[in-house]
Formats: structure tokens, sequence, C-alpha cells
């Protein structure tokens, strides 16, 4: 009768080892999703806080307007010329 019980007792242990480990497993996966969603999201929050700093100052700045109209599009005042010069050799 002991013996029965103790086979029985294994049978069980192993069981709940089993179901134990694979939510531990899933567990863990999930937790290592989370950390990386989390790091995506102080990326890309870290980002749109520089965005909005980058709209108010072209909002609140003439200045600011003309440099981004200068160094990303190439104007230029009336009368200036502007010469790009060719560093390849």
């Amino acid at each position: 009768m002991k013996l029965i019980f103790f086979a029985i007792l294994l049978i069980l242990s192993v069981f709940t080892s089993s179901i134990l480990y694979r939510n531990y497993d899933s567990h863990r996966k999930a937790l290592a999703e989370l950390s990386i969603i989390r790091q995506n999201f102080d990326d890309l929050d870290s980002s749109c806080r520089q965005v909005n700093k980058q709209i108010i100052s072209l909002e609140n700045s003439p200045a600011e307007v003309e440099r981004v109209a200068r160094e990303s599009l190439g104007w230029c005042r009336d009368g200036e010329d502007i010469y790009h010069f060719n560093h390849s050799m």
C-alpha cells in the first residue's frame, strides 16, 4: 500500500514539476519580451520628445526656420551663392 502511495506521489510530483517548469519558462520569455518592449518604448519616447522640441523651436524662432531651410533644403538669401565642393579624390 505504501508503495502505491509513493508511486502516485512520484507521478504527481513529476507532473506538477513539468507544469510548473512550462509556466516558469513562459513567464521568463514574457519578461524578456517585456524588457525589449520597454526599451523600444523608451527609445521612441526619447525620439518623440526630441521632435517635439524641434517643432517648438521652429514655431518660435525664425532663425531656426532659416537654419533648417539652409541646411536641409539648400536655400540661400537673395544675392548669396552656394558652392558645393567634392571632397573625394
